[in-house]
């Protein structure tokens, strides 16, 4: 599905979801409201990594002990210290 944003004369919005391939809604066209174009926000694809880098729960130092081998990890620590490496890898 698709969101189409709608505004009112009296600049107010309103958010409808609308299937692909169909029409507007009724109530749309009854209450006067107008369709308006929805611009969706572009990431940058390096801004992107970079919060992906910052959502992960490890941060660079306890990483660097983990790959040294200073520091032992249970599974699930592994497990996010992989995923943290192999999205490392796929910096733009």
């Amino acid at each position: 599905m698709t969101v189409q944003a709608f505004k009112d004369s009296g600049d107010g919005y309103y958010e409808a979801d609308v299937v692909d391939g169909q029409p507007v809604p009724d109530w749309v066209t009854k209450q006067g409201l107008t369709p308006t174009a929805v611009v969706l926000p572009v990431v940058a694809p390096l801004d992107q990594w970079m919060s992906d880098m910052a959502n992960f729960k490890l941060s660079r130092e306890v990483e660097d002990l983990i790959t040294e081998g200073s520091l032992s990890m249970n599974e699930y620590q592994k497990t996010i210290y992989d995923l943290k490496i192999a999205r490392r890898l796929e910096k733009p």
